[in-house]
């Protein structure tokens, strides 16, 4: 599973707002 730095950050991101919004 190769992800680009982009793509790697997006997720992180994602992954940020969804533990907030909780």
């Amino acid at each position: 599973m190769n992800l680009r730095p982009e793509e790697i950050s997006s997720i992180i991101r994602q992954q940020i707002e969804n533990y907030e919004a909780k």
